[in-house]
């Protein structure tokens, strides 16, 4: 291992010999390098100072990303819709269980039930009503635990083939580089950009587009829900809620 001596004397080397990054040693003083300006609300229009990159174009990037992994994307989000549309069928079973069976009244007297084309086959005795209720509500609790888990399931190897195929890129990135500039990096900050840094942009992806598709998802099932059930009740709701 280098000492702090040696490497202080190859600094100076590197300075004599203009081996080091301008960008990183730049006079502060003097005027301001023509950087491109990525974007971000400090970003200034020299180009000067850089920070955080819009929304959108760290979206296309993730996009970019994504590429290569279309099928196992679109069978997670096809999971993600299921799940959520089989959690927000619960509240109706639970209404007719109240409206209905709590009432002593049977499936065959529920009116939207009536207008299917087998409305024949639904029972009207009350306690074959509840009896079917509790199967449904029997299946929705199984499906949705094998739908976490299918979702975990695909999200975990979604990440981990993700996560793979970035380091691999980054190392092969890393080995092109001049050794001019990698002697100026130790080797802890590499270790850390290969694997710290690759798990947060990973969770990025996580949070930029499966976390939104899913509470955008629920907030339209939860609404149409809503308007089912009772639509006075459901637009009250939605003029009051937003000023609260």
């Amino acid at each position: 291992m280098k000492s702090s001596r040696q490497r202080f004397a190859e600094f100076r080397h590197k300075l004599r010999h203009g081996l080091l990054d301008p960008i990183r040693f730049a006079d502060p003083n003097a005027r301001p390098l023509d950087l491109p300006n990525l974007g971000g609300k400090h970003a200034s229009g020299t180009g000067r100072h850089v920070f955080k990159r819009q929304k959108k174009q760290l979206v296309a990037e993730y996009r970019f990303m994504l590429r290569g992994y279309l099928w196992p994307v679109a069978a997670l989000f096809l999971i993600i819709t299921a799940s959520t549309l089989l959690t927000m069928a619960l509240p109706i079973v639970l209404e007719i269980l109240i409206d209905y069976v709590a009432r002593m009244r049977g499936l065959a007297d529920i009116p939207y039930l009536q207008k299917l084309p087998l409305h024949g086959i639904w029972p009207s005795d009350p306690w074959h009503s509840l009896a079917i209720l509790a199967g449904v509500m029997t299946v929705i609790a199984i499906c949705t635990v094998v739908f976490d888990w299918m979702k975990l399931l695909a999200t975990q190897r979604i990440n981990y083939r993700l996560a793979g195929t970035l380091r691999q890129r980054l190392h092969n990135h890393l080995i092109r580089l001049p050794l001019s500039l990698l002697s100026d990096y130790k080797s802890g900050g590499i270790v850390s950009r290969i694997m710290g840094d690759v798990d947060q942009v990973v969770s990025g992806v996580n949070n930029a587009m499966i976390i939104p598709y899913t509470a955008l998802l629920r907030v339209v099932g939860i609404i149409f829900v809503l308007f089912f059930t009772n639509w006075k009740l459901a637009l009250a709701i939605a003029i009051l809620i937003p000023p609260v």
